[in-house]
């Protein structure tokens, strides 16, 4: 209730459940999305992913996560042409250090994802940029 009052988070009524959602527009939002990001390894992912995979344009974190719930399961969605041998390869890696599984798709085209993330109703957040 004090970050909604804040101004930190957007809440909706769906049936009898309040659901909360990260309010983008304020000020501290990319301060507390990194501290997020660190706190659940996910920084360290797109940081392994972006130095070592290939020509990647975009990484974008969808899923429970993205609507800022915690899972097993983080699904990524990339933009560009990667090795996909090596990113499953690292996704068994990255099981091991941080205990979550990695699901992910990869589109080559970014209009493409453009499309994808404007009219799926699920949340995309954009982790990287190139």
């Amino acid at each position: 209730n004090k970050l909604e009052e804040a101004g930190m988070l957007n809440s909706q009524f769906e049936g009898n459940k309040k659901i909360y959602q990260a309010n983008k527009q304020h000020p501290l939002f990319n301060d507390i999305s990194s501290i997020i990001l660190k706190y659940t390894g996910i920084d360290w992912i797109v940081e392994y992913l972006v130095k070592r995979l290939g020509d990647v344009k975009k990484v974008y974190l969808s899923g429970s996560f993205a609507r800022g719930l915690n899972s097993e399961t983080i699904d990524l969605l990339i933009v560009g042409e990667i090795n996909v041998v090596f990113m499953d390869e690292l996704c068994l890696k990255i099981k091991k250090k941080i205990e979550k599984t990695i699901k992910y798709q990869v589109y080559s085209d970014a209009k493409q994802v453009d499309k994808l993330i404007n009219n799926e109703k699920n949340s995309y957040l954009l982790l990287w940029e190139k």
